[in-house]
């Protein structure tokens, strides 16, 4: 009798989350110079840079929670120069 109900408990909507969030997925920012004939951009990225508000009080990421493991933020640099 014990399992059963047990099951049932932790199958209900009493033991469910809430997984609305706001995620920062990607930020770019840049800027270009130009003198002359030359042309020069430079731009920085950065991608998976984590939640922002999430709705559950357990900060339980609703995409990597059965995981355990975030995923780490990448950033990048791009210089582009053109004579």
């Amino acid at each position: 009798l014990n399992d059963n109900r047990n099951t049932i408990y932790m199958n209900s909507e009493s033991t469910v989350e809430r997984g609305d969030h706001i995620r920062l997925q990607q930020v770019a920012i840049g800027k270009t110079f130009k003198k002359n004939q030359t042309h020069c951009s430079i731009q920085l990225t950065g991608e998976q840079l984590g939640i922002l508000w999430q709705a559950n009080k357990a900060k339980l990421d609703p995409i990597y929670y059965r995981s355990g493991i975030l995923p780490t933020s990448t950033w990048s640099l791009q210089l582009n120069v053109n004579f």
